[in-house]
């Protein structure tokens, strides 16, 4: 029997070393696994992290885009009065020219008629007409080639 006790206790001894060493691995498993676990929550706090950074920095983004849209507005309005104004320009450069010409033709048919003008002193002299000549306008010959003869003494 005692031999049996011995085959006993050296089982068992053999048992609580192969225990102690299963103990001893999983101790060893479990704080390996506490580091890797401490690795990934710093990698996760590092991706909220960066997440955080990327939605504030999307946020600035929208911000400027909001302004730029603000400023193009602003420049396209800018734009369209100056096209406005252009076109006002235009329509008035238009009336202007167009004024212009009917003042020109005017002024040449006015000279044309300058021509047919002749003047004359009280006796019979030819002379300059001025304000003080006192001539006065008669029309001497026809409707088609009318020719006008200053004579007189009526006054301006």
């Amino acid at each position: 029997m005692a031999n049996e006790v011995r085959n006993l206790a050296s089982k068992s001894d053999e048992a609580a070393k192969a225990t102690k060493a299963l103990i001893e691995n999983s101790v060893t498993s479990v704080e390996e696994g506490n580091e890797i676990v401490q690795e990934v929550v710093k990698a996760l706090e590092k991706t909220r992290d960066l997440s955080e950074k990327s939605v504030e920095d999307m946020r600035q983004v929208a911000h400027a885009a909001e302004q730029e849209a603000d400023s193009i507005a602003q420049i396209s309005q800018g734009i369209d009065q100056i096209a406005s104004v252009v076109q006002t320009n235009s329509a008035t450069s238009e009336e202007s020219a167009a004024a212009s010409e009917e003042l020109s033709s005017q002024a040449a048919v006015m000279k044309k008629l300058m021509t047919k003008f002749k003047l004359r002193r009280d006796d019979g002299s030819p002379s300059y007409a001025d304000r003080s000549s006192g001539l006065e306008c008669t029309e001497v010959s026809s409707l088609d080639d009318k020719e006008f003869e200053l004579t007189g003494s009526s006054k301006y």
